[in-house]
C-alpha cells in the first residue's frame, strides 16, 4: 500500500513539473511594475524593463552592497558605455552579480551594468530575464510567467509561495487524471 502511494505521488510530481508554469507577482507603481528581487542575498526593489540589456544598478546601491559585505570589488568586471532613456551616452561599469533570486529562481553569474548617477532606478533587464527562459506578463493579474518547463524543472529551489498551475489543453486529461490520483493519495485509496 505504501509502495503505490509512494509510485502515485510521484507520478503526480512528474506530471504536474511537466505542465507548470510559475506566476511572480508583480506591483504596478503608476503605470510601471515592478518586483521584489534579491541580489546577493540584499533584497530591493525592481523596474521590469525588457528594453534593458542588462540588470542597472546605481552607484548608491552598489556602494551600499560593498560597505555591507553583499558585493565584493573582485567582482567588477570592466567598463561600459550605456544609452539612458534619453538617449544620452553614459559610462558606467559592468560587474557580475553571484546570485540574483527573482520569486525564488536563484540564477547564478549574471551582468549588471552600474550607472554612474547616485539615484538611477533600478532595472531588471534582459541579462537577468532571458536566464528566466520563456516569460509573457500577464497585466490584468500583474503577474510575470515563466513558460519554459526546462526552467522550472532545473530550479527545485522555488519556494511553495510561488503558485504554480496546469496549462495546457492539449493535455487537460492527463491533468485530471493526476489530480484524481492525487485525491485518492490523500485519501489513501491507491487501487489502480
Amino acid at each position: 500500500m505504501k509502495f503505490k502511494l509512494i509510485v502515485a505521488l510521484t507520478l503526480i510530481l512528474i506530471v504536474s513539473k511537466s505542465y507548470a508554469q510559475v506566476r511572480i507577482e508583480m506591483q504596478n507603481e503608476n503605470g510601471i511594475y515592478t518586483m521584489p528581487c534579491e541580489i546577493n542575498g540584499l533584497k530591493l526593489r525592481f523596474i521590469i524593463d525588457t528594453g534593458a540589456s542588462d540588470i542597472s544598478i546605481s552607484l548608491m546601491e552598489v556602494v551600499f552592497m560593498l560597505k555591507n559585505g553583499y558585493f565584493n570589488i573582485n567582482d567588477v568586471i570592466g567598463s561600459s558605455k550605456y544609452q539612458t532613456a534619453n538617449g544620452q551616452i553614459e559610462d558606467g561599469t559592468i560587474i557580475n552579480l553571484k546570485e540574483v533570486n527573482i520569486g525564488g529562481f536563484k540564477l547564478q553569474d549574471v551582468q549588471a551594468n552600474v550607472v554612474s548617477s547616485m539615484d538611477a532606478p533600478l532595472l531588471l533587464g534582459q541579462s537577468a530575464l532571458k536566464k528566466l527562459g520563456k516569460i509573457q506578463f500577464d497585466y490584468e493579474k500583474e503577474e510575470l510567467i515563466i513558460t519554459d518547463n526546462e526552467t522550472i524543472r532545473s530550479n527545485d529551489n522555488i519556494p511553495n509561495t510561488v503558485t504554480e498551475n496546469f496549462v495546457n489543453d492539449k493535455n487537460e486529461t492527463q491533468i485530471n487524471f493526476s489530480k484524481e490520483l492525487e485525491q485518492k493519495a490523500i485519501q489513501g485509496d491507491i487501487t489502480s
